[in-house]
């Protein structure tokens, strides 16, 4: 699952990244949406009605950006 992927990636990754405390909060923000799904079941509409839904929580583009960033790790 995401959730799997996700995690993996904070345990072995994060540990060396500069921020590692922002990357983790997004990476949870990630599992928190979509870590019951399979990487195969995770369909392109679904990643662009949440980022209508971070929009419509007055998140900046910026701060979406960072957002679909760290989903998009996962997918490459």
């Amino acid at each position: 699952t995401i959730e799997t992927l996700a995690k993996k990636y904070i345990e072995e990754i994060t540990p060396s990244k500069k921020n590692k405390i922002e990357d983790k909060r997004l990476m949870n923000v990630v599992i928190d949406k979509f870590g019951k799904y399979y990487l195969s079941n995770l369909k392109p509409l679904m990643i662009k009605h949440w980022l209508d839904e971070l929009k419509g929580k007055g998140l900046s583009g910026s701060t979406i950006n960072h957002h679909l960033s760290t989903l998009s790790t996962l997918i490459d």
